[in-house]
């Protein structure tokens, strides 16, 4: 069998995060789709990054 390891850009990503029950329970109860909220705040994350705000212009005299 090949064990080895291949990586494309086509490739799930995963995120381990350590949490323990209590934890976990309390964001399921205000998160009821975690993996659809946390993949909305890294696209979130990735849009700000990338189409910063533009910087506030004071009026002119």
């Amino acid at each position: 069998m090949d064990h080895q390891l291949h990586v494309s850009d086509s490739v799930e990503r995963v995120i381990h995060i350590p949490l323990s029950e209590a934890e976990w329970q309390a964001f399921l109860a205000s998160t009821p789709k975690p993996v659809d909220w946390l993949r909305e705040r890294i696209r979130e994350a990735i849009s700000k990054s990338q189409n910063p705000n533009p910087k506030t212009q004071l009026p002119t005299a």
